[in-house]
Order: structure tokens, then sequence, then C-alpha cells
């Protein structure tokens, strides 16, 4: 039944595929790139949410949504970009682990 809902929520979406989402505060030691979330364009707004659940403290919760009218993309390397508000709000970094997810 979780599955069916978390389906539901991309049909009807132009793109679908996972990416890593960098963390904004992290540990020395930790991968600031480790939390693959699901992400998703429909009517020209992109949504992300986490593969999977974690409680863990700083970890990405919910679900958001970027209008990709007030957002803007900017790729920073081959396989890594950022959505940049216009009002100068921290960027969502984004990075494809593979050749498909790009």
């Amino acid at each position: 039944l979780v599955v069916a809902s978390r389906m539901a929520d991309q049909d009807g979406a132009e793109l679908v595929g996972t990416l890593r989402r960098k963390k904004v505060e992290h540990g020395m030691f930790e991968d600031p790139w480790k939390t693959k979330v699901l992400c998703w364009v429909k009517q020209g707004v992109l949504y992300i949410k986490p593969a999977v659940q974690s409680n863990s403290k700083g970890s990405f919760r919910g679900q958001e949504a970027f209008d990709l009218a007030r957002w803007k993309v900017d790729q920073v390397d081959k396989n890594k970009f950022a959505l940049t508000a216009e009002g100068g709000a921290q960027p969502v970094r984004l990075r494809a682990e593979n050749e498909e997810e790009r």
C-alpha cells in the first residue's frame, strides 16, 4: 500500500528519477551526498522527497516542491546542479550518481 501511494504522486510526470541531495550541515567525516531522493517534474514543478525515510538529526524529511518558473537551475559540474531561488534562499544541490540519472 505504501508503494502504491508513493507512485500515485508521480502519475503524469514528465520526468522521474533518483538523485543525491547534498546536506547543508554535515559532520566532518560524514558523506554530504548520502541522502538519496526521488524526484519528478510535473507541470513545471520539481518535486523531491526522500527515497528512504530517516530519523537521523538534520536529515531531509517530507516532500518539497520547486516551481521551476521561480527557481533557476544551474549546472555546477557534469553530474551536479543547483536550484537557486530568486530571493537568495539557500540553494538546493543535487547530484546524479550515474549516466542514466542525468
